[in-house]
């Protein structure tokens, strides 16, 4: 609900194989009204390097403009730090991480911002 008050709607859901990640990225497209059969569901993002991740997102389609990304914990923390240089902070479960690339492509991805940080305990 907080997402879609902000009209941040993706073009794009990427999953990894996990049970509770594939869960959540199936909430999110529901709520979201994403078809469900469009998640990608990407093995790389499983019991991996913060470096796949981002290996991942480069080589991504220009035409998504947005790409909600379900993955683990501490990779998705580090890519988080990666690619915005935004400290040592840990996400907690179910965090929500949104970055902005300052160009136009997946590719650049050494040029990202952290626009905001969000968690259902920020809700209750």
């Amino acid at each position: 609900k907080h997402l879609l008050g902000n009209k941040h709607q993706p073009d794009g859901i990427i999953s990894s194989p996990a049970i509770r990640a594939i869960n959540t990225a199936l909430i999110f497209a529901r709520n979201m009204n994403f078809p469900e059969n469009k998640i990608q569901i990407n093995s790389s993002l499983y019991n991996t390097k913060a470096e796949t991740y981002i290996a991942q997102l480069s080589g991504l389609h220009d035409d998504l403009k947005s790409v909600f990304v379900f993955g683990h914990n501490p990779t998705i923390s580090k890519v988080v730090r990666i690619l915005t240089d935004s400290g040592d902070e840990e996400m907690p479960t179910c965090s929500i991480a949104c970055i902005e690339f300052k160009e136009n492509s997946w590719k650049a991805t050494n040029s990202a911002s952290l626009l905001w940080m969000d968690f259902p305990k920020n809700h209750q």
